[in-house]
């Protein structure tokens, strides 16, 4: 079923704005009429593993000592995996404005599909994955703070946008589908030098939603905003500059009475047990239970923060007779596995109808990427964008370390 869903997204974008730094700035002095956006952003990214190692989870296939053996040098003390796919349909109305006195103000609603995947594994968790414990007989293996999060819901939304600027505030119902997260705290495992005794120590907690396999079922429900304000200035040379800030996302989900909490401790519980014991039948598991192993489990509602988003980016402006413009920006989502993402390039515009824009990045959930994007304008009446912020992912298997998809288009009529 991953492996399906994981498809689906990425043929999606082949056919279909999220929230995604797109650095184009293509607004006229007064906007008028309609627009309809649609869009697909989709990406995932590791700082350790590569997609030689990734690619084999989500398609299947065998994974060799060559892989395990190159993804284990690129352990470090944080091993981040993670993504967003997200879905969008928008429609703008410039003619109408919703509030009286308030002509610059015109109409916006929208619908959004968003997957979120954020994880982190501990270095010796990823080694007796793959190699087992025999390299650390007679030590301590620790898998603390090891985590994993996955989060789809939809956002059915409704806001204002300036007919001048393009800047808008929405606000969104949320209707909650899926949503996983276990965190392992204190987590360790010590093997005897001979092999034949193991103590495990477990500290963990988390929760998950009903098991509904419909893709669309709802099981929680929430709200949401979303503010996006373009800074519009002029530099020493009076050419205008857009400064775009954003934040995203900035909402709750209330899950059902269905969603399971799960906690584990069991430092004071359970000491381990001696595998002599169990050969010469002197000891046994059969009174082994969730007590006795510390797990304890209920069912309850649940109230879950959004992935909050902020980013600020320098837009480059289509209506400049600048052919090449400096692009920059910064994005950070609150949570533990994403670093500040940076990036810095260029945009260039050989002729009204088509630009591209090149840049570097860094951060997310992984380490420097390549960008590339590709726009094409018809008047003022259509663009379509199309591009990757992760063209060594697509080329290279083993360098590669994510891949990364986005698709626009924006009709006015």
């Amino acid at each position: 079923m991953n492996k399906i869903i994981t498809i689906a997204l990425f043929a999606f974008t082949s056919v279909s704005f999220g929230q995604d730094l797109m650095p184009i700035y293509g607004g006229d002095s007064i906007n008028t009429g309609h627009e309809i956006n649609i869009s697909s952003f989709n990406y995932y990214a590791s700082n350790s593993f590569n997609n030689d190692l990734t690619n084999k989870f989500i398609y299947g296939g065998n994974i060799d000592a060559t892989i395990k053996n190159f993804n284990q040098g690129k352990l470090g003390r944080i091993n981040s995996f993670g993504g967003e796919f997200e879905q969008k349909l928008e429609y703008i109305n410039f003619n109408i404005s919703p509030i009286k006195g308030l002509p610059n103000l015109g109409f916006i609603v929208g619908i959004e599909d968003i997957n979120y995947v954020s994880s982190n594994m501990a270095s010796d968790l990823y080694n007796i994955a793959f190699f087992g414990n025999q390299n650390y007989l007679g030590d301590t293996m620790n898998f603390s703070f090891s985590h994993l999060q996955y989060l789809h819901y939809q956002k059915f939304s409704i806001g204002l946008i300036s007919k001048t600027s393009r800047s808008s505030l929405k606000i969104s119902f949320v209707s909650g589908n899926k949503s996983i997260e276990y965190r392992l705290g204190n987590t360790w495992m010590y093997s005897s030098e001979l092999s034949d005794s193991i103590k495990f120590n477990l500290n963990a907690e988390g929760f998950r939603t009903d098991s509904a396999s419909s893709y669309f079922t709802s099981k929680g429900q929430g709200f949401a905003f979303d503010l996006n304000h373009n800074f519009i200035y002029n530099n020493r040379k009076g050419k205008k500059q857009v400064l775009n800030f954003k934040l995203g996302n900035l909402g709750v989900i209330f899950w059902n009475n269905n969603t399971t909490y799960n906690y584990v401790d069991s430092a004071n519980t359970y000491s381990g047990f001696n595998a002599l014991d169990l050969i010469n039948g002197t000891a046994s598991t059969s009174n082994l239970s969730s007590d006795t192993l510390g797990v304890f489990s209920k069912q309850r509602s649940k109230a879950e923060l959004l992935p909050f988003e902020l980013s600020i980016q320098k837009l480059a402006n289509r209506n400049s007779d600048q052919k090449l413009q400096l692009i920059f920006g910064f994005k950070s989502i609150i949570s533990s596995d994403y670093k500040p993402y940076l990036f810095v390039g260029g945009y260039y515009a050989p002729t009204e109808s088509l630009s591209l824009s090149s840049s570097i990045a860094y951060g997310g959930f992984g380490g420097f990427k390549m960008r590339l994007n590709a726009n094409y304008f018809l008047k003022n009446t259509l663009r379509i964008s199309i591009g990757t912020y992760d063209l060594i992912g697509f080329i290279s298997p083993k360098y590669g370390f994510g891949k990364s998809l986005h698709f626009s288009t924006r009709i006015k009529f």
